[in-house]
Parts: structure tokens; sequence; C-alpha cells
């Protein structure tokens, strides 16, 4: 952009006294990620005196409808293309005019808000804010987990859960498979179950006529005796 400037300075303009302002100080945009946003801006000259100039951006997402404008009040259009953009990404650059009464800079500033998903603790927005969830509404947490928005939680640190996550949720709706993503994302602890026998004795008896099998199971611990109803 500074070269094609600096090429139009040697070739067309001679600065002439006068002072352009746009009608706001700076674009603040937010955008929906793969959309295109359209807006514009009012260009004027303080003194009343004709102008006249070419319109340039320093990014390839911000295009100007009109690359000429020129008159004591002018309109400038513009078009944010948002496409390939992730959510809570943020482009900042210029709108440049090279005019006869010098260059005028619009800063701007467009971002693709991050995905918020409410729930009845409010928004999740992160993974913290999921496993909160999880404890307190595990029927709730299962819906979010299956939900099309849940990937853009996992953000930051968490984005290498991304290739577990989309594995896990492959199939709908099964409550083991997000109990393996909290574990997985160090979340939740395996349950796991001890004895105090080294030993089980099994002793199996089949009736004649039947397909049933019987099981004795011996042992002195508290925790076998509760496991297997003894």
């Amino acid at each position: 952009m500074q070269e094609r400037i600096r090429r139009i300075n040697n070739q067309q303009y001679t600065n002439e006294k006068g002072n352009l302002v746009f009608s706001v100080p700076k674009l603040e945009v937010l955008v929906q990620k793969d959309s295109v946003y359209e807006g514009y801006v009012e260009v004027i000259s303080q003194d009343e005196k004709t102008f006249k100039g070419y319109v340039y951006t320093s990014d390839y997402r911000m295009q100007c409808k009109y690359p000429m404008l020129s008159g004591k009040r002018a309109t400038l259009h513009y078009r944010f293309d948002a496409s390939g953009m992730i959510m809570g990404e943020v482009v900042k650059g210029e709108i440049c005019l090279v005019t006869n009464f010098g260059h005028f800079f619009l800063p701007y500033q467009v971002e693709v808000p991050k995905a918020s998903i409410q729930s009845s603790l409010g928004p999740v927005k992160n993974l913290f804010h999921f496993v909160n969830l999880a404890k307190t509404n595990w029927k709730e947490a299962i819906n979010i987990f299956y939900s099309e928005s849940f990937h853009y939680i996992l953000t930051g640190a968490d984005r290498h859960y991304l290739p577990a996550y989309f594995g896990l949720s492959k199939y709908i709706y099964k409550e083991q498979n997000m109990d393996e993503f909290l574990i997985m994302t160090n979340k939740k602890s395996r349950i796991r179950y001890s004895f105090m026998e080294q030993e089980l004795v099994f002793d199996m008896y089949t009736e004649k006529n039947n397909d049933s099998h019987t099981y004795d199971i011996q042992g002195d611990s508290d925790s076998i005796r509760r496991m297997f109803g003894g």
C-alpha cells in the first residue's frame, strides 16, 4: 500500500491546503465467521473545499466499493470479507485516502466474536466452565458436548484436544464418550477398584438342560461382599 501511495504522490498530486475528517474516528466491526459485512463512512472537507483522491486499504479483506472519491463531502463504502477467519480472530488495519489535501487515515478493527454457549450456569466459554456444568448438571453437559458449537470453546492450550473430541463425539449421545473426554483432558479421574484379597476362587455349576451358570465367589474382603452382594 505504501508503494502505491508514493507513486500517486509522485505522478498526480500537489498538496493543497485543506483538511478532511471522517464521520467516525475508528471503524469497529463485529462480523460472523465466513460472512461479509458492508458499511459506509462519510468523508467531509472541513474548509468546504473540493477534494479528490484515491482510496487504499492495508488488508485484502477490507475493500472499498469506489476506489476514487471527490467533492466537498463523499461517502466511502467498504466491504469486509471474513471468509476463512476463526472465532476470536481480530484484523486491524487502516483505510487510506491519498488526496490533493494530503494523506488521511481511518483505522479499523474487525473481530469475529468467540462462541458463547448458554447453560443453566451461564455462558460456557471454555473447558473450565464446561467441567463446572458437568459437575452440577450431567445431562445438560451431554447436550452441549454434542452440540455443533462445543468445539469452539477448545481454544488456546485446549486446541490440542480437538482431534480427541471429534473422534469421541462421532457417535451421538453416548455418555461414556463424554466421560472419556473428561478423563483424557485430566478433568476427571478414572474409577478404580482395589481389593485386600489377593485371590478370588470361582466355582461354576451348570444345571442340566439349562444354559445358565451359577458362580460361587469366595473371599473375606468386605469390598468383595459389597460388590457381589455377599
